[in-house]
Order: structure tokens, then C-alpha cells, then sequence
């Protein structure tokens, strides 16, 4: 079965072509593709500016490889096609996807690895389909994912002191904390780390919710992602599916007693979580285009990411989920295709000869 990029360019096309409005809601002009990666990069700044707060310069550092990375493979490819280097660097898509890389790493990493994920992202993410509109991966996460299955002791050991709080916890069946059960590690480390001496010891896993670097992180970039959505630039139905899942997802496996409503909120406010919900998932190019598979891409991305930090070796998962759900947008596209008005109901499914 083919990717039809069909409807996803006429997506694209759509979103570019819809009209931007002034505080009185009076209609300015249409959106370029600049003034839309533009704009989701800046309402990006919320969680910059917390991550910059909380962990340090190295963010900037991080920041400033990936672009240069992004931009460098851009020029590179375009130079190869023999197409206009600008032209292919004013759409801000590399822009964009060499910022949300950089977002991705921790600030201590070398910075050469934020570079070498930007290149893999736009070489082997976007120009090996074609270029903007017919990838099929994520550009940002495909890069992000193969650096971090090739150097994962370089970017789960790169966090900065303020993002390696303690938040979880092992008390034996004596009422003892069992100290050495986490180490310096992130939140989502710990409790990958706990996982493993629960099952193999038996102690109980305890969660303290209150990671405020994290948790502030997370808040920032939902404030920037619900920017995106009163702006009319991302519809509502992948992050709110997503989270909805992943939310229903930590409630049933929580721990009983009173550690449900603090082991959601752990999972909610730790890692990449409203990054990847807002700004990640909710690519036009690679996301399924009708509500329906949109509300289901979602949902699969939440069911994914929960299970990969709880069954995977990974302590955060938003990378490989999305890839994954990003396999399953042309089946979501085929069996969920809207009714043309004016036409006969769309013939879902395979159909026999």
C-alpha cells in the first residue's frame, strides 16, 4: 500500500492558505510557510526559557549545533538538486526541525550529536522522500531516534543537577528506603531504574509528583502549545487524544492506594510529554490528515509512549512512538477518508474485485 501525500499536501496547502487575524479578529493576510514554522518555533520560547532557567546556557549550546546542522544538511541537499539553496532555506522547515532537535538534548551532551541528528533528520527524515510534504518520518524524531540508539550512555548521562532530582523512590517490606535504587539520573531514569529492582526484590515503588524543574518545563510548553491551538495552527485532536490515552494509560497501572493521582502526574510532567503532544506529533506533513485518524494517531502515539517507558528499555519513549504511529498513517489515512460533500459515502477498507 502506497503513501498517498494527496490530502496531506492539500492539508498543508489549506493551513498556509487560511488567513491570520489581527486582536480584533479582523482577517491581515494569508500565512506563508515561513510565518507557520516561524510561528511554532516561537511559541516554543515558553519551554526555551524554562529549560534555559532550570538547566542552564548548554540548552542554547544544544540549540545552536542542531540548527547549524539543519541548515548545513538543507543547503547541502538543495545544492545536490540542483535547486536554490534560499529557497529551500526560507521555507523554515529545517529551521524548525534543527530547533525541535535541540530541544530534544540534554544540555550536557557533546554538542557534536545534537549536529549529527539535525544532518540524519533532514538528510535521511525529509530528502531521501522528496523533500517538505512527502516524508513520511518525522525529520526532527528520526534523527533524534538514531542518535539515541546509537550514543544512549551520551544522552541519558548529559542532564545538568536541577534535572536529576530525586522522584522515586523503593521501601522494602521493613519500611526501608532502599538508597542505592536510583541514581543521578532524570526522573523517568529513576523510575526505570525502580522498575527493575521492584520486580526483582519486591520493595514498593513510591512517587513523589513534585519535580518542579520538570513539571514547570511541561507547563510551559502546554502554554505554548495551547498558543498553537488558538492560533489555528495544530488541531485539538492529537494532543488532547494523546494525553487522554497516555492519562488512562498511567491510571490503570499506577500504583494502588493514594499514589494514582501522584504517579499520573509524574508521568504527565516528566520528559518530553507536551513537547512531543503539541509540537512533535501534530506535524502536518506526517500526522494522518482526517479527525477521525487524527483522534486514533493520537491515541496510538499515548498508548505507545506509556508502554515504552514501562516495558522498554528506555526510560522516555516520544521518539519512537511517534515514529511508530508515523508507520501507521497511510492505513489511518485509507480507512478513515472523510465524505465529500455532495458525493457518495468514501468506500473504506479493501475492497474485492
Amino acid at each position: 500500500m502506497s503513501h498517498n501525500h494527496t490530502p496531506r499536501l492539500h492539508w498543508i496547502r489549506q493551513l498556509l492558505s487560511a488567513d491570520t487575524t489581527g486582536p480584533s479578529g479582523v482577517p491581515t493576510r494569508p500565512a506563508s510557510a515561513q510565518m507557520v514554522m516561524l510561528t511554532v518555533l516561537m511559541c516554543t520560547l515558553p519551554g526555551l526559557l524554562a529549560m534555559l532557567w532550570f538547566f542552564g546556557a548548554g540548552v542554547l549550546l544544544q540549540l545552536c549545533a542542531a540548527l547549524a546542522g539543519a541548515l548545513a544538511m538543507e543547503s547541502l541537499a538543495a545544492l545536490l538538486r540542483g535547486r536554490s539553496v534560499w529557497r529551500h532555506l526560507k521555507d523554515g522547515s529545517a529551521l524548525l526541525a534543527g530547533w525541535l532537535v535541540g530541544l530534544c538534548f540534554p544540555p550536557l551532551a557533546p554538542w557534536w550529536l545534537a549536529s549529527l541528528a539535525a544532518i540524519l533528520g533532514v538528510g535521511l527524515g525529509k530528502h531521501v522522500y522528496g523533500g517538505l510534504g512527502q516524508n513520511i518520518f518525522n525529520p526532527a524524531m528520526t534523527g533524534y531516534a538514531l542518535v539515541l540508539v546509537s550514543f544512549p550512555l551520551q544522552l541519558t548521562q548529559g542532564w545538568p543537577d536541577a534535572a536529576t532530582g530525586s522522584a522515586v523512590m523503593l521501601i522494602d517490606d521493613r519500611g526501608q528506603v532502599l538508597a542505592d535504587a536510583i541514581s543521578a539520573a532524570t526522573p523517568l531514569d529513576q523510575y526505570k531504574q525502580a522498575l527493575v529492582r521492584d520486580l526483582s526484590q519486591g520493595a514498593q515503588l513510591t512517587i513523589d509528583a513534585t519535580t518542579f524543574a520538570w513539571q514547570m518545563i511541561n507547563l510551559a510548553f502546554l502554554v505554548g502549545g495551547l498558543i498553537l491551538l488558538s492560533r489555528g495552527l495544530i488541531r485539538w485532536q492529537i494532543p488532547v487524544s494523546m494525553l487522554t490515552a497516555f492519562t488512562l494509560c498511567s491510571l490503570i497501572a499506577s500504583p494502588s492506594g493514594d499514589q494514582v493521582l501522584s504517579f499520573s502526574l509524574f508521568q504527565l510532567s516528566s520528559g518530553a510529554v507536551m513537547l512531543g503532544a503539541f509540537f512533535i506529533a501534530t506535524d502536518p506533513v506526517t500526522a494522518a490528515t482526517s479527525r477521525q485518524g487524527q483522534l486514533l494517531f493520537g491515541a496510538g502515539i499515548g498508548l505507545l509512549l506509556f508502554l515504552i517507558r514501562r516495558y522498554s528499555a528506555w526510560p522516555d519513549g516520544i521518539a519512537f512512538a511517534v515514529l511508530l504511529m508515523n508507520l501507521c498513517v497511510p492505513l489511518l489515512d485509507y480507512y478513515t477518508r472523510p465524505r465529500v460533500y455532495g458525493h457518495s459515502k468514501a468506500t473504506r477498507g479493501i475492497q474485492g474485485r
